[in-house]
């Protein structure tokens, strides 16, 4: 679990050796909160992940939500504040099987 509460912070996930994982954003915040995910753990790049509760695939989230991906052959998934007004922003992961 990680909380930001400014612009340009971020925690990485390890993800490895897992199938697929999911990610709950929560808070009352006005920001966004963009999704990166890395191999090697230095190269990060958008990953698009499907909201749970349906609808078209997104690299970022600016409200509260549930979201999931694959992680075969993935090392980190990266959730970095890249806008930030006001609030705190919580992000909780779980990976494994069929996460």
């Amino acid at each position: 679990m990680a909380d930001f509460t400014g612009n340009g912070q971020s925690f990485d996930f390890p993800i490895r050796g897992s199938e697929s994982f999911s990610v709950q954003i929560t808070g009352t915040f006005t920001g966004t909160v963009t999704f990166r995910s890395s191999v090697d753990n230095i190269n990060f790049v958008d990953i698009s992940l499907s909201p749970v509760g349906g609808g078209a695939a997104v690299t970022s989230a600016t409200a509260p939500g549930l979201f999931s991906g694959s992680s075969k052959g993935l090392s980190l998934l990266r959730c970095i504040v890249t806008a930030f007004t006001s609030g705190t922003i919580t992000a909780v992961l779980r990976a494994g099987k069929g996460a």
